[in-house]
């Protein structure tokens, strides 16, 4: 399941250079009325309910989609592959090119057509091993500090439990569960990029059960408050063959 998560990430990431800054707007908490009344309670069952049991035993994913970005009039196609704590992105739009993120196991890298190709430092390589953790779906605590259940919140027609999750390394994010099925519906966060931090919603919809997981076949995303990103899968594989040399940082281009 964090495959798809990933690729969400990845993406306000590396289209961050393109992204105007503004404000993402806040939401008041409203009190606690489902039957779930812990943070703790609410994961558990969320990762009940989405699968866990089957993506614990998930050793490397692959996946492909098409994304969009209204406002530009882009429309591209993406792939990623996570395998053994590495990971692998590639987006092509037209017009632009391709736009490559990649994690070794100890070493992040990303090359654009606006940045080149470079080394991920600080935050940005925290926040790329942070993602490719091989963690347990269903153990939580093992990447979070800190987990608060902050209410009940409406996220377009359905209620979901928001709770805020605080990672061992990085800011705080707020994720969003429906109180009916416990499927994921929404996160909060900032993430990282070269142009500095850029908060991000996102939507998921569209949940298929994939080898006994509910994998969301649709992320819309909200980048900088005005950006909106949207990225529908084609296909998703696990526990299949991948491509090693992906994951290693590639050879700069010769100087012209």
């Amino acid at each position: 399941m964090k495959i798809l998560m990933s690729i969400a990430l990845g993406l306000a990431v590396l289209c961050g250079p393109v992204m105007a800054q503004k404000p993402a707007a806040t939401q008041k908490p409203a009190a606690i009325t489902a039957a779930l009344k812990t943070a703790d309670a609410v994961l558990t069952a969320s990762a009940k309910a989405m699968g866990s049991a089957a993506s614990d035993k998930v050793t490397s994913s692959v996946a492909k989609a098409k994304m969009s970005i209204p406002a530009n009039g882009l429309n591209g196609e993406m792939e990623m592959m996570v395998s053994k704590e590495r990971f692998y992105m590639k987006q092509t739009l037209p017009g632009i090119g391709d736009i490559l993120m990649g994690f070794d196991g100890k070493n992040g890298w990303a090359k654009d057509p606006i940045n080149g190709l470079r080394d991920l430092e600080g935050a940005e390589l925290a926040q790329a091993k942070d993602e490719v953790k091989n963690q347990k779906a269903s153990d939580w605590k093992q990447r979070y500090k800190k987990a608060e259940l902050l209410g009940v919140r409406k996220v377009g027609t359905a209620q979901a439990y928001a709770v805020r999750l605080t990672p061992k390394t990085g800011g705080p994010q707020t994720h969003y569960f429906d109180i009916k099925t416990l499927f994921l519906v929404r996160t909060d966060m900032v993430a990282v990029g070269p142009t500095g931090k850029i908060p991000t919603e996102t939507y998921l919809s569209d949940y298929r059960l994939v080898d006994g997981m509910q994998i969301p076949f649709k992320t819309r995303s909200i980048v900088s408050g005005i950006q909106e990103v949207i990225i529908t899968y084609t296909d998703v594989k696990n526990n299949v063959p991948v491509d090693e040399t992906l994951f290693n940082k590639p050879k700069a281009d010769p100087k012209k």
